[in-house]
Protein backbone atom coordinates (compact mmCIF):
# COMPACT_ATOMS: atom_id res chain seq x y z
CA UNK A 1 0.00 0.00 0.00
CA UNK A 2 1.10 3.50 -0.82
CA UNK A 3 1.77 5.90 2.14
CA UNK A 4 1.47 9.28 1.91
CA UNK A 5 3.41 12.41 3.02
CA UNK A 6 1.05 14.97 2.90
CA UNK A 7 1.12 18.49 4.62
CA UNK A 8 -0.75 21.72 4.63
CA UNK A 9 1.35 24.67 3.98
CA UNK A 10 0.35 28.58 3.31
CA UNK A 11 0.21 30.76 0.31
CA UNK A 12 4.35 31.99 0.86
CA UNK A 13 5.95 28.40 0.75
CA UNK A 14 6.76 27.19 -3.12
CA UNK A 15 6.44 23.78 -2.66
CA UNK A 16 9.89 22.14 -4.75
CA UNK A 17 10.17 18.82 -5.61
CA UNK A 18 12.91 17.59 -3.84
CA UNK A 19 12.74 20.00 -1.00
CA UNK A 20 10.62 19.08 2.19
CA UNK A 21 8.10 22.50 2.61
CA UNK A 22 7.79 23.97 5.91
CA UNK A 23 4.29 23.95 6.61
CA UNK A 24 2.15 25.96 7.89
CA UNK A 25 2.95 28.14 11.30
CA UNK A 26 -0.86 28.00 12.20
CA UNK A 27 -4.29 26.63 11.42
CA UNK A 28 -6.12 30.01 13.04
CA UNK A 29 -6.40 33.17 10.65
CA UNK A 30 -7.79 36.36 10.69
CA UNK A 31 -9.14 37.25 7.38
CA UNK A 32 -11.01 40.66 5.89
CA UNK A 33 -14.08 40.53 3.66
CA UNK A 34 -13.08 41.74 -0.06
CA UNK A 35 -10.03 39.23 0.68
CA UNK A 36 -8.77 36.34 -0.90
CA UNK A 37 -7.13 33.67 1.78
CA UNK A 38 -4.60 31.09 0.11
CA UNK A 39 -3.40 28.68 1.26
CA UNK A 40 -1.59 25.15 -0.19
CA UNK A 41 -1.58 21.37 0.31
CA UNK A 42 1.45 19.84 -0.46
CA UNK A 43 2.12 15.83 -0.46
CA UNK A 44 4.02 13.10 -1.74
CA UNK A 45 3.90 9.51 -1.99
CA UNK A 46 6.06 7.40 0.06
CA UNK A 47 8.08 4.39 -1.21
CA UNK A 48 11.61 2.56 -2.38
CA UNK A 49 10.87 3.51 -5.81
CA UNK A 50 9.82 5.75 -7.88
CA UNK A 51 7.03 3.95 -9.75
CA UNK A 52 4.28 5.88 -11.55
CA UNK A 53 2.26 8.74 -9.97
CA UNK A 54 -0.46 8.03 -7.38
CA UNK A 55 -4.36 10.50 -7.60
CA UNK A 56 -5.06 11.80 -4.53
CA UNK A 57 -8.07 13.65 -3.75
CA UNK A 58 -8.24 16.70 -2.19
CA UNK A 59 -12.11 17.76 -0.98
CA UNK A 60 -13.24 20.71 1.05
CA UNK A 61 -16.08 21.38 3.57
CA UNK A 62 -17.81 24.05 4.90
CA UNK A 63 -16.55 26.81 2.59
CA UNK A 64 -16.25 27.25 -0.90
CA UNK A 65 -12.93 26.88 -2.33
CA UNK A 66 -11.09 27.18 -5.89
CA UNK A 67 -8.44 24.69 -6.00
CA UNK A 68 -5.83 24.84 -8.79
CA UNK A 69 -2.85 22.57 -9.45
CA UNK A 70 0.56 24.11 -8.91
CA UNK A 71 2.92 23.36 -12.57
CA UNK A 72 6.81 23.74 -12.71
CA UNK A 73 7.65 26.17 -15.17
CA UNK A 74 11.29 25.52 -16.77
CA UNK A 75 13.64 28.44 -15.89
CA UNK A 76 16.95 28.68 -18.04
CA UNK A 77 18.27 32.50 -16.34
CA UNK A 78 17.53 32.71 -12.89
CA UNK A 79 19.09 35.75 -11.98
CA UNK A 80 21.66 38.40 -13.02
CA UNK A 81 23.21 38.18 -9.66
CA UNK A 82 24.64 35.89 -7.32
CA UNK A 83 25.65 38.04 -4.44
CA UNK A 84 22.16 37.74 -3.01
CA UNK A 85 21.52 34.90 -0.65
CA UNK A 86 17.87 35.50 -0.79
CA UNK A 87 17.12 33.19 -3.41
CA UNK A 88 15.63 29.59 -4.19
CA UNK A 89 18.33 28.98 -6.48
CA UNK A 90 20.62 30.91 -8.33
CA UNK A 91 21.08 28.31 -11.71
CA UNK A 92 18.64 26.84 -14.03
CA UNK A 93 15.51 24.28 -13.35
CA UNK A 94 11.91 23.59 -13.00
CA UNK A 95 10.27 26.04 -10.69
CA UNK A 96 6.56 25.86 -9.40
CA UNK A 97 4.54 28.59 -10.88
CA UNK A 98 1.89 28.18 -13.10
CA UNK A 99 -1.50 27.42 -11.11
CA UNK A 100 -3.49 25.04 -13.76
CA UNK A 101 -7.46 24.91 -12.88
CA UNK A 102 -9.20 21.82 -12.55
CA UNK A 103 -11.28 21.16 -15.56
CA UNK A 104 -14.83 22.44 -14.92
CA UNK A 105 -17.34 19.86 -12.36
CA UNK A 106 -13.82 17.68 -11.82
CA UNK A 107 -12.56 17.24 -8.74
CA UNK A 108 -8.72 18.72 -7.33
CA UNK A 109 -6.59 15.54 -7.38
CA UNK A 110 -2.83 15.93 -7.20
CA UNK A 111 -0.95 13.13 -8.68
CA UNK A 112 1.80 12.40 -6.13
CA UNK A 113 5.02 11.11 -7.58
CA UNK A 114 7.19 8.45 -6.10
CA UNK A 115 9.53 10.74 -3.19
CA UNK A 116 8.39 14.46 -5.32
CA UNK A 117 6.42 16.54 -3.72
CA UNK A 118 3.78 18.42 -5.49
CA UNK A 119 0.86 20.59 -4.43
CA UNK A 120 -2.48 21.94 -4.69
CA UNK A 121 -3.15 25.95 -4.47
CA UNK A 122 -6.99 26.39 -2.52
CA UNK A 123 -8.35 30.18 -2.35
CA UNK A 124 -10.77 31.58 -0.43
CA UNK A 125 -12.84 34.67 -1.50
CA UNK A 126 -14.45 36.12 1.52
CA UNK A 127 -17.22 38.46 -0.22
CA UNK A 128 -17.39 42.24 0.90
CA UNK A 129 -20.07 41.66 2.78
CA UNK A 130 -18.86 38.67 4.73
CA UNK A 131 -20.98 38.79 8.19
CA UNK A 132 -17.64 38.78 10.78
CA UNK A 133 -17.11 35.53 12.78
CA UNK A 134 -15.22 31.96 12.79
CA UNK A 135 -15.70 29.59 10.41
CA UNK A 136 -14.36 26.19 9.84
CA UNK A 137 -13.07 24.85 6.35
CA UNK A 138 -12.00 21.15 6.81
CA UNK A 139 -9.60 19.90 3.75
CA UNK A 140 -9.34 16.12 3.25
CA UNK A 141 -6.88 14.29 1.32
CA UNK A 142 -8.48 10.15 0.01
CA UNK A 143 -6.15 7.80 -1.67
CA UNK A 144 -7.88 6.21 -5.17
CA UNK A 145 -8.68 3.38 -2.81
CA UNK A 146 -11.23 6.15 -0.98
CA UNK A 147 -8.99 5.43 2.07
CA UNK A 148 -8.74 9.15 3.95
CA UNK A 149 -4.74 9.61 3.86
CA UNK A 150 -5.07 13.15 5.88
CA UNK A 151 -7.87 15.81 7.05
CA UNK A 152 -6.86 19.54 7.95
CA UNK A 153 -9.09 21.86 10.14
CA UNK A 154 -8.69 25.62 9.11
CA UNK A 155 -10.68 28.43 11.25
CA UNK A 156 -11.29 31.25 9.45
CA UNK A 157 -11.60 34.45 11.81
CA UNK A 158 -13.60 37.03 9.42
CA UNK A 159 -13.20 40.18 10.90
CA UNK A 160 -15.48 43.01 10.60
CA UNK A 161 -14.33 45.96 8.23
CA UNK A 162 -14.43 45.04 4.58
CA UNK A 163 -11.19 46.22 2.58
CA UNK A 164 -11.18 49.21 1.02
CA UNK A 165 -10.68 49.88 -2.33
CA UNK A 166 -7.36 50.05 -3.81
CA UNK A 167 -5.89 53.62 -4.11
CA UNK A 168 -2.46 52.37 -5.10
CA UNK A 169 -1.93 52.93 -9.32
CA UNK A 170 -0.90 49.96 -10.31
CA UNK A 171 0.78 48.80 -13.81
CA UNK A 172 2.28 45.89 -15.06
CA UNK A 173 2.69 46.73 -18.88
CA UNK A 174 -0.46 44.87 -21.39
CA UNK A 175 1.13 43.70 -24.68
CA UNK A 176 -2.07 43.26 -27.09
CA UNK A 177 -0.03 42.37 -29.55
CA UNK A 178 1.90 39.50 -27.89
CA UNK A 179 -1.60 38.11 -27.63
CA UNK A 180 -2.62 38.64 -31.50
CA UNK A 181 0.95 37.00 -32.06
CA UNK A 182 0.49 34.01 -29.72
CA UNK A 183 -2.82 33.37 -30.61
CA UNK A 184 -2.45 33.60 -34.34
CA UNK A 185 -5.60 36.16 -35.01
CA UNK A 186 -5.91 39.60 -36.69
CA UNK A 187 -5.09 42.15 -34.43
CA UNK A 188 -8.64 43.66 -33.41
CA UNK A 189 -10.25 40.70 -34.74
CA UNK A 190 -13.36 39.86 -32.54
CA UNK A 191 -10.84 36.75 -31.78
CA UNK A 192 -8.43 39.22 -30.83
CA UNK A 193 -10.70 41.31 -28.72
CA UNK A 194 -12.04 38.61 -26.99
CA UNK A 195 -8.49 37.25 -25.62
CA UNK A 196 -7.85 41.13 -25.20
CA UNK A 197 -10.83 41.21 -22.26
CA UNK A 198 -10.08 37.72 -21.07
CA UNK A 199 -6.20 39.03 -20.36
CA UNK A 200 -7.97 42.51 -19.08
CA UNK A 201 -9.80 40.42 -16.86
CA UNK A 202 -7.43 38.49 -15.08
CA UNK A 203 -5.06 41.34 -15.18
CA UNK A 204 -7.69 43.20 -12.57
CA UNK A 205 -7.61 40.54 -10.44
CA UNK A 206 -3.80 40.68 -9.75
CA UNK A 207 -4.55 44.59 -8.66
CA UNK A 208 -4.02 46.06 -11.81
CA UNK A 209 -5.87 49.07 -12.65
CA UNK A 210 -3.98 51.20 -15.45
CA UNK A 211 -3.62 49.29 -18.75
CA UNK A 212 -0.93 50.34 -21.32
CA UNK A 213 -2.88 51.33 -24.03
CA UNK A 214 -1.96 51.23 -27.52
CA UNK A 215 -3.08 54.46 -29.09
CA UNK A 216 -0.15 53.32 -31.74
CA UNK A 217 2.04 50.28 -31.63
CA UNK A 218 4.31 50.97 -28.61
CA UNK A 219 7.95 51.35 -29.34
CA UNK A 220 9.13 49.09 -26.34
CA UNK A 221 11.55 46.34 -26.57
CA UNK A 222 11.96 47.00 -30.22
CA UNK A 223 15.42 46.05 -31.85
CA UNK A 224 16.67 49.39 -33.70
CA UNK A 225 14.73 49.35 -37.49
CA UNK A 226 12.59 46.48 -36.76
CA UNK A 227 8.11 46.64 -35.66
CA UNK A 228 6.52 44.76 -33.72
CA UNK A 229 3.12 43.24 -34.74
CA UNK A 230 0.84 46.15 -35.18
CA UNK A 231 -1.94 47.40 -32.81
CA UNK A 232 -3.14 50.58 -33.24
CA UNK A 233 -6.05 51.62 -31.78
CA UNK A 234 -6.49 54.74 -33.15
CA UNK A 235 -7.59 55.04 -36.79
CA UNK A 236 -5.57 57.68 -38.92
CA UNK A 237 -6.23 59.34 -42.65
CA UNK A 238 -4.04 61.48 -44.57
CA UNK A 239 -6.18 63.14 -47.45
CA UNK A 240 -4.37 66.19 -48.88
CA UNK A 241 -1.40 66.16 -46.12
CA UNK A 242 -3.93 66.87 -43.60
CA UNK A 243 -4.93 63.81 -40.75
CA UNK A 244 -7.64 63.04 -39.38
CA UNK A 245 -8.64 60.27 -36.39
CA UNK A 246 -10.78 57.77 -35.79
CA UNK A 247 -11.32 56.27 -32.24
CA UNK A 248 -14.35 54.07 -32.52
CA UNK A 249 -11.05 50.74 -30.94
CA UNK A 250 -10.15 53.32 -27.83
CA UNK A 251 -13.62 53.42 -27.14
CA UNK A 252 -14.17 49.75 -27.00
CA UNK A 253 -10.77 49.65 -25.45
CA UNK A 254 -12.28 52.05 -22.65
CA UNK A 255 -15.71 50.45 -22.55
CA UNK A 256 -13.58 47.00 -21.41
CA UNK A 257 -11.50 48.90 -19.00
CA UNK A 258 -14.29 50.31 -17.30
CA UNK A 259 -15.88 46.78 -17.08
CA UNK A 260 -12.88 45.14 -15.26
CA UNK A 261 -12.33 48.10 -12.54
CA UNK A 262 -9.40 49.65 -14.62
CA UNK A 263 -9.82 53.17 -14.13
CA UNK A 264 -6.68 54.57 -15.32
CA UNK A 265 -5.46 54.52 -19.16
CA UNK A 266 -0.97 54.61 -19.15
CA UNK A 267 -1.21 56.08 -22.75
CA UNK A 268 1.58 55.02 -25.31
CA UNK A 269 5.14 56.05 -25.45
CA UNK A 270 5.40 59.30 -27.67
CA UNK A 271 9.03 58.67 -28.70
CA UNK A 272 10.99 55.57 -29.06
CA UNK A 273 12.63 54.07 -25.81
CA UNK A 274 15.90 54.78 -24.15
CA UNK A 275 16.95 58.24 -25.80
CA UNK A 276 13.50 59.40 -27.52
CA UNK A 277 15.63 59.78 -30.85
CA UNK A 278 12.80 58.53 -33.00
CA UNK A 279 9.24 58.63 -33.52
CA UNK A 280 7.18 55.15 -32.48
CA UNK A 281 5.53 53.23 -35.75
CA UNK A 282 2.18 54.88 -36.87
CA UNK A 283 0.16 53.52 -39.27
CA UNK A 284 -2.28 55.70 -41.86
CA UNK A 285 -4.22 55.53 -44.90
CA UNK A 286 -2.97 57.65 -47.45
CA UNK A 287 -4.97 58.29 -50.51
CA UNK A 288 -6.69 55.27 -49.82
CA UNK A 289 -3.11 53.08 -48.93
CA UNK A 290 -2.97 51.98 -45.36
CA UNK A 291 1.12 52.09 -44.79
CA UNK A 292 3.36 53.16 -42.26
CA UNK A 293 3.90 56.59 -42.16
CA UNK A 294 6.58 57.22 -38.81
CA UNK A 295 8.87 54.65 -37.56
CA UNK A 296 12.75 54.52 -36.66
CA UNK A 297 13.82 56.49 -39.65
CA UNK A 298 11.78 59.40 -38.36
CA UNK A 299 13.65 62.21 -36.01
CA UNK A 300 11.76 62.15 -33.22
CA UNK A 301 12.10 66.28 -32.94
CA UNK A 302 11.72 68.79 -35.97
CA UNK A 303 10.44 67.05 -38.77
CA UNK A 304 6.51 65.76 -39.42
CA UNK A 305 6.40 63.64 -36.77
CA UNK A 306 6.27 66.77 -34.41
CA UNK A 307 3.73 68.55 -36.65
CA UNK A 308 1.60 65.45 -36.32
CA UNK A 309 1.62 65.20 -32.33
CA UNK A 310 0.69 68.65 -32.47
CA UNK A 311 -2.54 68.12 -34.85
CA UNK A 312 -3.22 64.73 -32.90
CA UNK A 313 -2.38 65.46 -29.19
CA UNK A 314 -5.53 68.16 -29.12
CA UNK A 315 -7.89 66.17 -30.38
CA UNK A 316 -7.10 63.05 -28.81
CA UNK A 317 -7.75 65.24 -25.33
CA UNK A 318 -10.65 66.61 -26.44
CA UNK A 319 -11.94 63.16 -27.20
CA UNK A 320 -10.82 61.78 -23.43
CA UNK A 321 -12.21 64.58 -21.97
CA UNK A 322 -15.86 63.81 -24.13
CA UNK A 323 -15.37 60.24 -22.42
CA UNK A 324 -14.61 61.37 -18.76
CA UNK A 325 -10.87 60.15 -19.15
CA UNK A 326 -8.77 63.05 -19.60
CA UNK A 327 -7.95 63.40 -16.41
CA UNK A 328 -7.42 59.58 -15.89
CA UNK A 329 -5.05 59.35 -18.25
CA UNK A 330 -1.08 59.36 -17.93
CA UNK A 331 1.31 60.21 -21.05
CA UNK A 332 4.72 58.88 -21.35
CA UNK A 333 7.47 61.05 -23.06
CA UNK A 334 10.17 58.11 -23.48
CA UNK A 335 11.15 55.09 -21.34
CA UNK A 336 14.07 54.87 -18.91
CA UNK A 337 16.38 57.68 -20.00
CA UNK A 338 19.12 58.39 -18.44
CA UNK A 339 21.74 61.75 -18.02
CA UNK A 340 23.38 60.55 -21.45
CA UNK A 341 20.28 60.94 -23.45
CA UNK A 342 19.10 64.21 -21.27
CA UNK A 343 19.04 66.74 -24.45
CA UNK A 344 17.19 64.43 -26.48
CA UNK A 345 14.82 63.38 -24.28
CA UNK A 346 13.61 66.96 -23.20
CA UNK A 347 14.04 68.20 -26.54
CA UNK A 348 11.00 65.64 -27.50
CA UNK A 349 9.65 66.88 -24.03
CA UNK A 350 9.83 70.36 -25.15
CA UNK A 351 8.45 69.60 -28.38
CA UNK A 352 4.68 68.39 -26.58
CA UNK A 353 4.99 70.25 -23.44
CA UNK A 354 2.43 72.75 -24.11
CA UNK A 355 0.15 70.70 -24.81
CA UNK A 356 0.28 68.30 -22.30
CA UNK A 357 1.14 70.76 -19.50
CA UNK A 358 -2.31 70.49 -17.93
CA UNK A 359 -2.37 66.25 -18.36
CA UNK A 360 -1.03 63.75 -16.28
CA UNK A 361 2.94 62.33 -16.85
CA UNK A 362 5.20 59.85 -15.96
CA UNK A 363 7.91 58.18 -17.28
CA UNK A 364 10.44 55.77 -15.24
CA UNK A 365 14.12 56.87 -14.71
CA UNK A 366 16.56 56.31 -12.01
CA UNK A 367 18.12 59.97 -12.60
CA UNK A 368 17.29 62.73 -10.11
CA UNK A 369 18.67 65.15 -12.05
CA UNK A 370 15.49 64.53 -14.37
CA UNK A 371 13.05 65.78 -11.72
CA UNK A 372 15.52 68.62 -10.26
CA UNK A 373 15.58 70.49 -13.45
CA UNK A 374 12.29 70.34 -13.67
CA UNK A 375 11.69 67.65 -16.47
CA UNK A 376 9.38 65.41 -15.13
CA UNK A 377 6.10 65.50 -12.79
CA UNK A 378 6.03 61.97 -11.64
CA UNK A 379 9.20 60.35 -11.56
CA UNK A 380 8.33 56.34 -11.45
CA UNK A 381 12.01 55.35 -9.83
CA UNK A 382 13.54 52.24 -9.51
CA UNK A 383 13.83 50.65 -6.13
CA UNK A 384 17.11 50.92 -5.26
CA UNK A 385 17.06 54.63 -6.52
CA UNK A 386 14.45 55.80 -4.52
CA UNK A 387 15.95 56.86 -1.50
CA UNK A 388 17.17 60.24 -3.06
CA UNK A 389 13.58 61.23 -4.04
CA UNK A 390 11.82 60.20 -0.80
CA UNK A 391 14.13 62.32 1.32
CA UNK A 392 13.27 65.57 -1.45
CA UNK A 393 9.55 64.20 -0.47
CA UNK A 394 8.80 64.28 -3.93
CA UNK A 395 4.65 64.40 -4.21
CA UNK A 396 2.80 61.65 -5.70
CA UNK A 397 5.98 59.30 -6.48
CA UNK A 398 5.65 55.74 -7.98
CA UNK A 399 8.14 52.58 -8.31
CA UNK A 400 9.42 49.84 -10.53
CA UNK A 401 11.23 46.91 -10.24
CA UNK A 402 11.73 44.70 -13.77
CA UNK A 403 15.00 42.80 -14.61
CA UNK A 404 17.58 45.44 -13.33
CA UNK A 405 16.23 44.81 -9.41
CA UNK A 406 18.13 41.12 -8.64
CA UNK A 407 19.92 42.49 -5.72
CA UNK A 408 18.21 42.65 -1.92
CA UNK A 409 15.13 44.34 -3.33
CA UNK A 410 12.06 43.12 -3.90
CA UNK A 411 11.02 41.13 -7.10
CA UNK A 412 8.86 38.17 -8.36
CA UNK A 413 11.58 36.27 -10.09
CA UNK A 414 10.47 32.44 -10.05
CA UNK A 415 13.54 32.08 -8.71
CA UNK A 416 12.67 34.71 -5.57
CA UNK A 417 10.92 33.02 -2.41
CA UNK A 418 7.33 34.17 -2.76
CA UNK A 419 7.56 36.43 0.87
CA UNK A 420 10.25 38.46 -1.26
CA UNK A 421 7.23 39.44 -3.66
CA UNK A 422 4.63 39.79 -1.18
CA UNK A 423 6.63 42.43 1.23
CA UNK A 424 6.34 44.90 -1.93
CA UNK A 425 2.59 46.09 -0.77
CA UNK A 426 4.01 46.49 2.61
CA UNK A 427 7.20 48.50 1.43
CA UNK A 428 4.46 50.69 -0.93
CA UNK A 429 2.76 51.57 2.57
CA UNK A 430 5.97 52.00 4.48
CA UNK A 431 6.79 55.06 1.38
CA UNK A 432 3.40 55.82 1.13
CA UNK A 433 4.06 55.52 -2.69
CA UNK A 434 1.34 57.01 -5.34
CA UNK A 435 2.01 54.48 -7.80
CA UNK A 436 3.75 51.22 -9.09
CA UNK A 437 5.03 49.77 -12.60
CA UNK A 438 6.50 46.94 -13.64
CA UNK A 439 7.11 46.57 -17.73
CA UNK A 440 5.85 42.57 -18.35
CA UNK A 441 2.34 41.25 -17.53
CA UNK A 442 2.21 39.21 -21.05
CA UNK A 443 5.30 39.83 -22.81
CA UNK A 444 5.69 36.57 -25.12
CA UNK A 445 8.80 37.98 -26.82
CA UNK A 446 12.45 37.22 -26.63
CA UNK A 447 15.22 40.27 -26.78
CA UNK A 448 14.06 43.14 -28.69
CA UNK A 449 10.94 41.32 -29.77
CA UNK A 450 13.23 39.64 -32.75
CA UNK A 451 11.08 36.66 -31.97
CA UNK A 452 7.96 35.20 -29.97
CA UNK A 453 9.05 32.80 -27.02
CA UNK A 454 6.59 29.94 -26.10
CA UNK A 455 5.89 30.92 -22.72
CA UNK A 456 5.08 27.61 -20.90
CA UNK A 457 8.40 26.29 -22.33
CA UNK A 458 10.40 29.66 -21.77
CA UNK A 459 10.17 32.41 -19.18
CA UNK A 460 13.05 34.46 -19.27
CA UNK A 461 13.00 35.66 -23.27
CA UNK A 462 15.87 32.91 -24.38
CA UNK A 463 17.96 33.89 -21.34
CA UNK A 464 17.25 37.68 -22.05
CA UNK A 465 15.92 38.36 -18.70
CA UNK A 466 15.83 36.43 -15.13
CA UNK A 467 12.78 34.20 -15.43
CA UNK A 468 9.70 35.47 -14.48
CA UNK A 469 10.26 38.73 -15.06
CA UNK A 470 8.47 39.09 -18.46
CA UNK A 471 5.12 37.95 -17.36
CA UNK A 472 2.58 36.89 -14.92
CA UNK A 473 0.18 35.00 -16.39
CA UNK A 474 0.08 32.12 -19.39
CA UNK A 475 -2.05 31.69 -22.19
CA UNK A 476 -4.67 29.18 -21.91
CA UNK A 477 -5.59 27.10 -25.41
CA UNK A 478 -9.24 28.86 -24.98
CA UNK A 479 -7.68 32.36 -25.08
CA UNK A 480 -7.87 33.02 -21.50
CA UNK A 481 -4.62 33.23 -18.65
CA UNK A 482 -3.43 31.16 -16.43
CA UNK A 483 -2.42 32.97 -13.20
CA UNK A 484 0.96 32.60 -11.87
CA UNK A 485 1.73 31.53 -8.68
CA UNK A 486 3.64 35.01 -8.47
CA UNK A 487 0.52 36.22 -9.50
CA UNK A 488 -1.57 35.16 -6.78
CA UNK A 489 1.37 36.97 -4.75
CA UNK A 490 1.42 40.14 -5.92
CA UNK A 491 -2.90 40.04 -5.18
CA UNK A 492 -1.85 39.08 -1.66
CA UNK A 493 0.81 41.90 -1.52
CA UNK A 494 -1.99 44.57 -2.83
CA UNK A 495 -4.02 43.18 -0.08
CA UNK A 496 -1.67 43.95 2.51
CA UNK A 497 -1.37 47.55 1.01
CA UNK A 498 -5.33 47.36 1.20
CA UNK A 499 -5.37 46.37 4.58
CA UNK A 500 -2.49 48.84 6.29
CA UNK A 501 -4.75 51.62 4.15
CA UNK A 502 -7.17 50.57 6.53
CA UNK A 503 -5.82 50.25 9.96
CA UNK A 504 -4.49 53.85 9.02
CA UNK A 505 -7.95 55.31 8.46
CA UNK A 506 -8.60 53.22 11.71
CA UNK A 507 -5.81 54.20 13.53
CA UNK A 508 -3.39 56.67 12.13
CA UNK A 509 -0.32 56.85 9.48
CA UNK A 510 2.07 56.84 12.35
CA UNK A 511 0.42 54.05 14.58
CA UNK A 512 0.74 51.83 11.91
CA UNK A 513 4.37 52.38 11.25
CA UNK A 514 5.16 51.74 14.38
CA UNK A 515 3.34 48.58 14.64
CA UNK A 516 5.25 47.43 11.27
CA UNK A 517 8.29 49.15 13.38
CA UNK A 518 7.54 46.75 16.29
CA UNK A 519 6.48 43.73 13.99
CA UNK A 520 10.01 42.74 14.03
CA UNK A 521 13.33 43.25 15.18
CA UNK A 522 14.70 44.80 12.09
CA UNK A 523 13.43 48.22 12.64
CA UNK A 524 12.45 50.56 10.10
CA UNK A 525 12.12 48.65 6.77
CA UNK A 526 13.39 49.80 3.12
CA UNK A 527 13.80 48.74 -0.02
CA UNK A 528 17.07 47.05 0.56
CA UNK A 529 15.79 45.78 4.38
CA UNK A 530 12.70 44.30 5.68
CA UNK A 531 10.99 40.58 6.92
CA UNK A 532 12.54 37.89 4.92
CA UNK A 533 10.89 35.30 7.00
CA UNK A 534 7.46 34.38 5.04
CA UNK A 535 5.59 33.72 9.29
CA UNK A 536 6.34 37.15 9.56
CA UNK A 537 2.96 37.91 7.55
CA UNK A 538 1.11 35.88 9.62
CA UNK A 539 2.48 37.60 12.80
CA UNK A 540 1.75 41.29 11.00
CA UNK A 541 -2.18 40.13 10.33
CA UNK A 542 -2.30 38.89 14.16
CA UNK A 543 -1.41 42.57 15.06
CA UNK A 544 -3.97 44.05 12.81
CA UNK A 545 -6.25 42.08 14.07
CA UNK A 546 -6.11 43.17 17.38
CA UNK A 547 -5.14 46.86 17.27
CA UNK A 548 -8.17 47.04 14.92
CA UNK A 549 -10.58 45.03 17.44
Amino acid sequence: MTKYDIRLCDSLEKVLPGKEPRTAGTTVFPVWPGATFSFQIAAKAVREECGSGEPLTITFEGMDVRARNVELEPVLLATYGIKDENYLTHTAGMLPDILMPYAAGKPAVLLCLGNQWGAVWCDVCIPADACAGEHTLTVRATAADGTEEAAFTLTLCIQKDALPEQTLLHTEWFHADCLADYYHVPAWSEDHWRIVENFMEAASKVGINMLLTPLFTPALDTAVGHERTTVQLVDVTVTGGAYSFGFEKLDRWIALCRKHGIHELEICHLFTQWGAAAAPKVMATVNGEYKRIFGWDTPAVGGEYTNFLRTFLPVLKEHLAAQDMLTHSWFHISDEPNNSCLTQWNAARLSVADLLEDCNMLDALSSFDFYEQGLIKTPVVSEEHLEPFVEAKVPGLWTYYCCGQHTDVPNRYLAMPSARSRILGTLLYRYDLAGFLQWGFNFYNGRHSLAPVDPWRNADGFGTWPAGDPFLVYPAADGTAIESLRAATIREAMQDLRLLRLAESRLGRKAVLELLENSWDGGTMTMTHYPTDPEWFDRLYGLLSKALA
